[in-house]
């Protein structure tokens, strides 16, 4: 996500001109392009799980909304966006595991 933002703050005039060809308006990739870095942000500082969730979710809905507008596009670019559900269901689901794994004192 964070490639993904950084992406699109450095070429943000490309990335208007593709989400145009999309379908959406140029002023999108902006506030998404925030909305990342703060997801990112709201995972990596785990104080609030509600938070951490919606941060997953609103990564999740997002690829799955770029799915859609690929495949509905016909532009062939739609491996991305899947690969990338495919990550962050597989981050989600082991986000416990990793983060919140005792140790043992002995």
């Amino acid at each position: 996500m964070l490639a993904s933002a950084g992406n699109i703050l450095m070429n943000l005039p490309e990335s208007q001109g593709m989400f145009n060809d999309l379908g959406f308006p140029g002023w999108i990739p902006l506030p998404m392009a925030i909305l990342k870095i703060l997801g990112v942000v709201a995972i990596w500082v785990r104080k609030s799980k509600w938070l951490r969730e919606w941060a997953y979710a609103g990564f999740f809905f997002n690829a799955v909304l770029a799915l859609g507008a690929h495949l509905t596009a016909d532009d062939h670019n739609w491996a991305g966006a899947a690969a990338i559900i495919v990550f962050v269901i597989i981050a989600r689901f082991l986000d416990p595991q990793v983060f919140y794994k005792r140790r043992s004192i002995i």
